[in-house]
């Protein structure tokens, strides 16, 4: 699905969010031509299988062992430095952490970073184990790292799956019975409050089950706003008004339209669209698990 968009990776600097075992972040990096990639998930289990799955790439391309009579012999050598340093695998990482920051104040800390950031079934898990602030903190930060004229591509789980999960713990029960921002608003909220400029709906990817054929979203930031730095605009300066495009991508899939509705409880949504989600809060006292 995202291979259809022309260049959306060549040659970007790429964060993937709730990365998983890296099965989306290995295809960025090694198919759609990104120039770095880095796999972040809070779950360390998960970011450990996705680093050896990485050296099973780049094991066999160790360094070569010469004796030491070859130096003494011979004198030193001009080496080049490491060529395609910034080619698969070399150009992909994975990082374990927790993208949600404690507070809104280290959000001034962000800087411009990166050119795509993906965000693909994760924001349920945001949302049921940080409520709506820590959802609105995720979006924000995401924003402030994007470099002017970056983008980012989401995917969200409907509001009709988190009903399974709400009884997993207490803290979720509580964020699930408070939640106010529901996900068929999450594209409002990204243009009017966060700061994206633009909403463009590339299609839904094809899956046999019905609850991952989900809707994928590239929100865009604008080039030369203020707002490109996380600041609010000054009141000389002029943006484009946040628009929302919709640009179907050919699928035999009919868009998915996001509503609280449960009417389609008898062939419900599956938890995530593997391989690209982990839950967020995963503990021995906490049954949440990668599915």
């Amino acid at each position: 699905m995202l291979s259809r968009v022309d260049n959306l990776f060549l040659d970007k600097d790429v964060l993937d969010v709730g990365c998983n075992t890296g099965n989306v972040a290995v295809c960025v990096a090694r198919d759609l031509g990104a120039r770095k990639v880095v796999g972040l998930d809070i779950d360390r289990a998960l970011i450990e299988k996705a680093r050896v799955g990485l050296k099973k790439f780049s094991g066999s391309q160790g360094g070569a062992k010469y004796p030491v009579s070859m130096p003494l012999t011979y004198g030193s050598l001009d080496v080049p430095g490491l060529p395609h340093a910034n080619h698969f695998p070399h150009n992909l990482s994975f990082i374990q952490g927790n993208y949600v920051l404690e507070n809104d104040v280290l959000l001034e800390l962000e800087q411009p970073q990166f050119d795509v950031i993906l965000c693909l079934s994760v924001t349920k898990w945001f949302q049921l184990n940080w409520g709506d602030a820590g959802l609105k903190r995720v979006f924000q930060r995401m924003f402030r790292q994007l470099r002017p004229g970056g983008k980012l591509i989401l995917e969200a789980q409907s509001y009709s799956s988190y009903k399974r999960k709400k009884n997993l713990t207490e803290t979720i029960w509580r964020n699930y019975q408070s939640i106010k921002l529901l996900p068929n608003q999450f594209t409002e909220y990204l243009l009017s409050e966060v700061g994206f400029c633009k909403c463009e709906v590339i299609g839904s990817p094809f899956h046999p089950s019905k609850g991952f054929q989900r809707p994928i979203k590239i929100f865009s930031k604008s080039m030369g706003s203020p707002w490109t730095e996380a600041i609010a605009p000054s009141e000389d300066s002029v943006d484009e008004p946040p628009t929302a495009s919709v640009h179907l991508a050919p699928s035999p899939v009919a868009m998915e339209t996001e509503t609280i509705a449960t009417a389609g409880e008898s062939n419900p949504e599956p938890d995530s669209r593997p391989p690209s989600v982990s839950p967020i809060e995963q503990t021995p006292s906490s049954p949440i698990s990668a599915n």
